[in-house]
């Protein structure tokens, strides 16, 4: 017996289209291939939905099977040791080079790195800061520069006095973003 299937119009045998309780003949309306195609486009216009209602479940049942749970974690630290063991030593190693790193360091240049959050824990830019003089130097001396400046000469420049952002409205000293920070402290 054949059946043509009504998405992709070509006439195919009966093996080829899934069960179907809702039609009359008890075959799907479109074949295996189209059905594929169909359900693939569907789950992908989906999978956030999808993912975030898993993750929901997934919580549910972890909540309300704790000893479960541990046994699984138990099972999978034994199982992966080896891995985990080696993540927490290069992760130690990193802590350990930043710690020596900053023990290197003059007060000043300590001082500079702290009250501006730049990305030294950062391995490549770590290992440019220490390879490379010059950038060094260009670092430090933009953050220099940048705090010299006074506020008389930020706003003549048009610049919020804390981030540096170009200001919309000459008429205040810091930005919109900043000054609603100060008002939810």
């Amino acid at each position: 017996m054949v059946k043509k299937c009504s998405v992709c119009k070509i006439t195919k045998p009966v093996s080829e289209f899934y069960p179907s309780i809702k039609s009359f003949d008890g075959l799907l309306y479109r074949c295996k291939s189209c059905n594929l195609i169909a359900s693939s486009i569907s789950y992908s216009k989906k999978k956030e939905y999808y993912n975030a209602r898993k993750a929901q479940t997934y919580n549910i049942w972890r909540k309300r099977n704790p000893d479960k749970w541990n046994a699984i974690k138990r099972r999978y630290y034994q199982s992966h040791k080896h891995i985990l063991c080696k993540k927490l030593q290069e992760k130690a190693r990193k802590i350990k080079q930043a710690k020596e790193y900053m023990a290197g360091l003059s007060k000043k240049e300590i001082r500079i790195r702290n009250k501006r959050r730049q990305p030294y824990l950062n391995a490549y830019y770590m290992e440019r800061y220490h390879a490379d003089p010059e950038f060094r130097k260009n670092q430090i001396s933009a953050i220099l520069r940048w705090q010299k400046k006074t506020r008389a000469e930020r706003k003549k420049m048009g610049l919020c006095s804390t981030c540096g952002k170009k200001l919309k409205d000459k008429d205040y000293v810091k930005c919109l973003a900043c000054r609603i920070k100060k008002r939810k402290k």
